[in-house]
């Protein structure tokens, strides 16, 4: 358990939470009324047997918490009756086992800590919570790829939930991401900005965050 969190936190170094509520708040500052936005982690991609590629993180949800494992999912409703409901972050459950198997996660503590979420919640939850606050919202923003040129040829984790929840949401799930609105150059500049400091402090395991 030791060596793997030592491996973790080798990667690069961690950034004040400070950096991640400030990148949250910058998007959730163009969200329409009423609305919600998810996102969602990448998959760990198969190899052959039981082997698996390393794992890199989804540049979107990176960039908003700084979590860096998988089966990691935020959902951003900053007009939820609820304050506790207007940041959520769903994480895997961690145990010794899995830390010994898989490598050291996050507890909620640790969570809260790296993110300034105070609402930690287990992964399985998700769609329990995410249905009732669906009730509350007009309006649902979805991660999709707006690359004109990107071939896609394996399917994310991404494109796997957001096809879920269109079909089960269709009335809702219509909204434009923030990133890509009227506010697009502006909200990119600042994007590409950050992520720069974050590439020049980490050095390594966020190189990819500021790419498209």
């Amino acid at each position: 358990m030791q060596r793997s969190r030592y491996l973790r936190d080798m990667r690069y170094q961690s950034l004040s939470s400070d950096l991640y509520k400030r990148n949250r708040a910058n998007f959730m500052a163009q969200m329409k009324p009423r609305s919600i936005a998810v996102f969602f982690s990448n998959d760990i991609y198969p190899t052959s047997a039981d082997g698996t590629l390393p794992f890199k993180q989804a540049s979107d949800i990176l960039w908003l918490t700084g979590v860096d494992q998988e089966n990691t999912v935020l959902v951003l409703f900053p007009d939820a009756h609820n304050p506790a409901d207007r940041e959520i972050l769903f994480s895997t459950e961690t145990n010794e086992e899995l830390a010994i198997w898989e490598g050291a996660k996050l507890n909620k503590k640790q969570a809260t800590e790296a993110t300034g979420i105070a609402n930690i919640q287990w992964t399985p939850g998700f769609e329990r919570t995410f249905h009732r606050l669906m009730a509350e919202a007009d309006a649902l923003y979805l991660n999709d790829n707006p690359h004109a040129r990107a071939k896609i040829t394996v399917e994310t984790r991404t494109a796997r939930e957001n096809a879920a929840l269109r079909e089960k949401y269709p009335g809702k799930s219509n909204a434009r991401r923030p990133f890509y609105s009227a506010c697009e150059r502006s909200s990119r500049r600042r994007r590409w900005n950050k992520c720069s400091a974050l590439v020049t402090s980490q050095k390594r395991g966020l190189s990819g965050c500021c790419n498209s």
